[in-house]
């Protein structure tokens, strides 16, 4: 490493912890949320996980497996090889019965891969929702 980037990463690192400590103190408190504005009451809920981003993401993740592998399924259909055989004939061979087998089984195994995930989310979730209730 360089000694500019050595130095670079030092102020970095004092600049991030700076921001930090502005933050825990200005931003974080629950009695200073309601005397922010929108945004900063936006990062006070971002920083005290108010809502979890992961079901959102997760939840686009498993649309987007899902369609990846019903359309490389579809696409590995008309998938052939050709091989030499003996004597020297070449022979063709269809190689869909992986894109089949991926449309198939691919959507119902990253269901419930998903499905665990989101269970393990949601209890999370619902912990937050009774702890807030008994609190209130």
């Amino acid at each position: 490493m360089s000694s500019a980037s050595t130095v670079f990463t030092i102020i970095g690192a004092i600049l991030a912890l700076a921001a930090t400590i502005v933050a825990w103190i200005m931003i974080v408190p629950e009695n200073k949320r309601p005397k922010l504005n929108k945004f900063f009451q936006y990062l006070h809920d971002l920083f005290n996980f108010k809502s979890l981003w992961l079901e959102k993401i997760l939840k686009f993740l498993y649309i987007f497996e899902t369609f990846a592998c019903v359309i490389v399924g579809f696409v590995l259909l008309f998938n052939f090889s050709s091989y030499s055989g003996i004597y020297g004939r070449s022979h063709v061979r269809w190689n869909g019965w992986i894109g089949l087998l991926l449309m198939i089984f691919g959507p119902i195994i990253n269901r419930i891969i998903y499905e665990f995930l989101m269970m393990l989310v949601l209890l999370v979730k619902n912990t937050m929702d009774i702890n807030d209730k008994l609190n209130a």
